[in-house]
């Protein structure tokens, strides 16, 4: 059990690393995405930044739990945004990363 909690952390790090990053670099297919939710670039930003934050925080045992929670707002916050665009399916796929969040933020916090 205790590879899985480390392999889902290390997963949902990587994950949140890799979407923070496409936005803060406007990748072109984020800021169409973005742009067809109706939303800026700064919005875009600022959510690349709380998902690279989150990952960075979540690496630190320490502070496991918070970065978490920050991830699992930020995936969150990108399956909304998804919503907006109309594709339901794909919003509720991208929920699987926000529920890995939350249970590895709260296996964190339970220690």
């Amino acid at each position: 059990m205790k590879f899985l909690k480390i392999g889902l952390l290390v997963i949902i790090i990587l994950m949140s690393l890799a979407a923070g990053a496409a936005k803060v670099l406007q990748a072109p297919q984020e800021v169409e995405f973005f742009a067809a939710a109706g939303l800026n670039n700064s919005i875009m930003i600022a959510l690349g930044i709380v998902q690279i934050v989150g990952a960075i925080i979540a690496a630190i045992p320490k502070f496991r739990g918070p970065g978490a929670f920050l991830i699992a707002a930020g995936f969150g916050a990108s399956a909304a945004i998804i919503l907006l665009t109309g594709n339901i399916v794909f919003a509720a796929i991208s929920l699987l990363p926000v529920a890995a969040a939350v249970f590895v933020g709260r296996n964190a916090l339970s220690k």
